[in-house]
């Protein structure tokens, strides 16, 4: 009910504070060196740019060379970017609404080489040759179910207020990311709601498939006979 709507809501607030409080530290230190504000790292700037400027195409491509010339700080090489990056969407929204859908679609794609490139610093690389294709049949095929259960399984928990937040949650990260641009190890923050929601379809399925028939109370209500 709505108790257990606030308590999680607390809950998620003491959890945004604490986090805060952890980078703190990081924050003074960013201060201290640059005069300003960041928070941990000063590179989200620059990845505005990376994910709208004429040569973006949804994920991670390096087109900022011109920015890096001249010996400049780091500092000074992200204000250029967020100004860049800026200024492409204002003058093409068309072009950031469509580059938005390519960076989900590269959210939410294939990613059995993250497997794959685990074991080459491994003593056993060549197992890595090995376990690509049963890496790629897992997160290819599991997570395309998963990838389509996820938004059924939010459909029918639409109710429970609980819901609502983790809905939230994904609804945030998938605008940061249509944003700025995606990857597929992007989502790992985002996997265990979408299990928990595949879960919650696929037993939700189970019980109308095990649910008796409805009774058809008007038929046995005028029997006359």
């Amino acid at each position: 009910g709505f108790h257990d709507f606030k308590n999680n809501l607390l809950k998620f607030g003491l959890f945004c504070v604490v986090t805060f409080l952890i980078i703190t530290p990081w924050i003074i230190v960013n201060y201290i060196k640059s005069g300003e504000f960041i928070f941990i790292s000063p590179n989200g700037r620059i990845n505005l740019y990376i994910g709208n400027n004429p040569e973006a195409n949804g994920t991670y491509k390096w087109p900022v060379k011109s920015l890096v010339t001249g010996g400049r700080r780091l500092i000074e090489i992200d204000k250029e970017a967020l100004r860049r990056g800026i200024k492409y969407i204002i003058e093409h929204p068309k072009a950031f609404i469509i580059r938005g859908k390519w960076k989900l679609d590269h959210l939410f794609g294939s990613w059995s080489d993250g497997v794959y490139w685990s074991f080459q610093q491994t003593e056993n690389s060549d197992a890595s040759f090995e376990i690509k294709p049963l890496a790629n049949l897992l997160e290819t095929k599991a997570f395309l179910l998963i990838k389509w259960m996820a938004p059924l399984g939010a459909i029918v928990s639409i109710r429970n207020r609980i819901s609502w937040l983790n809905l939230l949650i994904i609804s945030g990260f998938m605008a940061i990311v249509f944003i700025y641009f995606g990857m597929p190890r992007y989502r790992l923050p985002m996997n265990p709601f979408l299990i928990l929601y595949s879960a919650h379809f696929v037993v939700t399925l189970w019980k109308c498939i095990l649910a008796e028939p409805p009774i058809n109370h008007f038929k046995h209500s005028n029997n006359y006979e």
